[in-house]
């Protein structure tokens, strides 16, 4: 029996295949059938990881899910009496014998994969869903995201999450088929919120809000660099704001080697090996931050993207051009305003020797007071002024609201130090 690594692979093969496989079902079945198209993929998930944790995985695996689950589709259709009422535009072939196999057969070609997958994401975009709920469906359907998962990238609970995505899959099932690419102005629009999916599911993954994989989970960072990587080679969505986007993650890929020490402790930028840094993917970084220069709009994502090559290419930490960074997150925050640009500010603010200033403008910010990198910030800038009543108040406090075990274990070395420190005095 080989439960264990046939698990881990059926894990990393759902986080990997899982869009695919939703895409080209929803273009055989049609946007109103998404539930039948999750509920189909699974099933050919669950079997795999009954018939592999018995047998191990087969010598194809990808290739193996992807036949079943299309053989499953086929079996659903030839169950159904009235095959085009179920079905998108599709119908007309899927309702004949002789042409139904060979049309499934077709839309399981990797190009047509593609396809369906920019389709999927862009009919997830559709202006009949709020923003929040366009984002969400794009991360469970297409990221395989948990709900947890997505309400930790909201910073909410999961009951309002479970509300998000039901209201949203109703409104889903008024659609029929999975629409073409939008053009001009609606797909410009539409892009916005696809990016937005794109750079949580990156985050999700470079800092794991349930700790299963630890800090850091490297299928969910590369699979957001794989679908922005997918975007660069339409014609249709190659705009600058996405090879930003492609750049910052770039940027920030390249440090993982660092993020996390031989014990699975978390290790923070000032502490980090820089020789364990990727330089193929900073020069990536580079090159992709270059490709975006084309325009005379700068996004959000060109400018995090400028924050993030600042923290790559420092030669240490003590010379990290902290007054740069600075004025790039005061431009951030007027293009894009929210807590979490003030907190990594004013965290920013304190290296650039204003640490006082830096808690005048965390204590401001009580939108985040039930965050634990809130405190952990405050404690962080108490540390540098060398208040340790205070640091030592907010680390408690930081450790109460973490979710992540690893994060929890970082606060806890913390505070370890700091009472052996102030017990040696």
């Amino acid at each position: 029996m080989q439960h264990t690594s046939s698990q881990e692979l059926t894990e990393h093969l759902f986080r990997n295949e899982y869009g695919k496989m939703v895409a080209s079902l929803t273009r055989i079945f049609g946007m109103g059938q998404l539930a039948l198209a999750e509920d189909i993929v699974q099933d050919t998930l669950l079997l795999a990881l009954k018939q592999w944790g018995y047998n191990g995985p087969p010598p194809n695996p990808v290739a193996w899910l992807y036949t079943v689950a299309k053989n499953k589709a086929i079996d659903y259709l030839r169950r159904q009496k009235n095959i085009r009422k179920i079905t998108g535009d599709l119908g007309y072939l899927l309702d004949s014998a002789y042409t139904m196999e060979a049309t499934m057969s077709h839309l399981f070609l990797a190009e047509e994969i593609k396809d369906n997958q920019l389709r999927m994401i862009f009919a997830l975009c559709t202006p009949v869903l709020s923003k929040e709920a366009q984002i969400a469906l794009i991360l469970k359907t297409l990221c395989g995201f948990g709900n947890q998962e997505i309400a930790a990238a909201f910073l909410t609970n999961t009951e309002v999450i479970n509300k998000r995505l039901y209201r949203a899959k109703e409104k889903l099932r008024q659609m029929d088929s999975l629409p073409a690419l939008p053009t001009g102005a609606a797909l410009t629009k539409r892009l916005d919120t696809v990016l937005k999916s794109i750079y949580l599911l990156f985050n999700e993954g470079y800092n794991s809000s349930t700790g299963k994989d630890g800090i850091l989970s490297y299928d969910l960072c590369f699979e957001a660099m794989r679908l922005c990587l997918l975007l660069t080679e339409n014609p249709a969505t190659d705009m600058p704001q996405v090879w930003a986007l492609l750049a910052l993650m770039c940027f920030n890929a390249s440090r993982f080697n660092s993020r996390v020490d031989g014990e699975g402790m978390i290790v923070l930028y000032a502490n980090q090996n820089r020789e364990l840094w990727d330089e193929e993917l900073i020069k990536k970084g580079v090159d992709f931050l270059k490709e975006s220069s084309m325009t005379q709009n700068l996004s959000n994502y060109h400018i995090e993207a400028m924050i993030a090559s600042y923290y790559c290419l420092s030669p240490s930490f003590e010379k990290t051009e902290w007054g740069e960074i600075y004025r790039l997150y005061e431009l951030l925050e007027k293009i894009n305003p929210s807590p979490m640009v003030q907190l990594n500010k004013a965290i920013v603010l304190a290296h650039a020797g204003q640490p006082m200033q830096s808690i005048e403008l965390l204590l401001r910010l009580n939108e985040l007071r039930n965050h634990h990198l809130y405190h952990a910030a405050l404690a962080h800038i108490y540390h540098i002024t060398g208040q340790k009543s205070l640091e030592e108040q907010h680390l408690i406090s930081s450790a109460a609201l973490a979710k992540s075990p690893k994060e929890r274990d970082l606060i806890a070395n913390k505070l370890k130090t700091l009472r052996m420190h102030s017990s040696l005095q």
